[in-house]
């Protein structure tokens, strides 16, 4: 294996670990992940999967120190406070190795910010590297529940197999939604950011 191929392959494994540990977990596979090509087929035809625009290259901008991964929709509001607004939409990852028999390219459910000017800034630094291929979907939303945030589920390129559920990589139905329990590592996080709650919907 190349020196190139085992450094990405260390990034993906200590990546996979540190989400398994956080509130939310993004390693629903034993598959690996990487940065997908921008002009290729696949994320071509994500877009036109779901009737969505070509996907954009976002380079992640640190416009607070405070804010880490995982917490992408609420470093968006907590920017969008202050002026521009926060936009949804699918950060997309190309996912390859068992139990994929050819690469798939995976939509999160992802925030970045836009700004006064229509700019679009991901302010949440991204899984691996320093960019985000990013798909803009206004039609997505967070709802607040009682006790957790519920959002869509995570979408791949395929036709045949277009929504996928964000934990276990399970093929679920159009329309199928997700939710985010609440909880202190959360609540701690949006205090931390001088929020009187933690709603990020």
């Amino acid at each position: 294996m190349r020196k190139q191929e085992v450094q990405l392959k260390e990034e993906n494994d200590i990546h996979r670990a540190a989400m398994n540990a956080a509130t939310h977990t993004w390693s629903y596979t034993m598959a690996s992940f990487r940065y997908p090509v921008p002009l290729s087929f696949e994320v071509a035809q994500f877009s036109k999967t779901h009737g969505l625009p070509a996907a954009v290259q976002l380079n992640f901008t640190a416009v607070n120190p405070d804010y880490v991964g995982d917490h992408c929709h609420i470093n968006a509001k907590d920017t969008a406070k202050s002026k521009g607004k926060r936009v949804f939409g699918w950060a997309l990852w190309e996912f390859y190795g068992p139990p994929y028999s050819t690469p798939v390219i995976v939509g999160n459910f992802h925030s970045v910010w836009e700004n006064d000017e229509g700019m679009l800034v991901d302010v949440t630094p991204p899984k691996i590297g320093s960019k985000t291929l990013f798909v803009r979907d206004d039609s997505l939303s967070i709802n607040r529940l009682k006790a957790a945030h519920d959002m869509p589920v995570d979408r791949t390129h395929d036709p045949a197999n277009p929504f996928i559920d964000p934990l276990s990589g399970a093929t679920v139905k159009k329309g199928a939604r997700h939710q985010i329990l609440d909880s202190a590592a959360i609540t701690q996080y949006c205090c931390n950011l001088g929020w009187a709650n933690d709603d990020w919907s």
